[in-house]
């Protein structure tokens, strides 16, 4: 059931987690499936979590760096090249 009740919580607790990951250095946020539906009917017009968490953070450069069945990878960064990172 999709409700706009459930998108303001679920939205703002994204927030939340962005705000706290990014008071660590060297952190990661791990996230679950949303409901873009309540997200939408809330008011809050993004096509996903990867959009609030680019916004979030200022950046324009986002890389998807593929998946691992059961997650995704992506890497924000601020101007330049992104540094490589080890594969699992």
């Amino acid at each position: 059931e999709s409700k706009s009740s459930y998108g303001n919580s679920s939205f703002f607790y994204l927030k939340k987690a962005i705000e706290i990951v990014k008071q660590y250095p060297n952190s990661a946020l791990v996230t679950g499936p949303i409901c873009k539906k309540s997200w939408s009917l809330a008011g809050h017009h993004f096509s996903g979590q990867t959009e609030v968490l680019a916004k979030s953070c200022g950046v324009k450069n986002l890389i998807f760096f593929g998946n691992n069945a059961n997650f995704f990878v992506f890497y924000c960064f601020k101007g330049g090249s992104p540094r490589p990172i080890d594969t699992w």
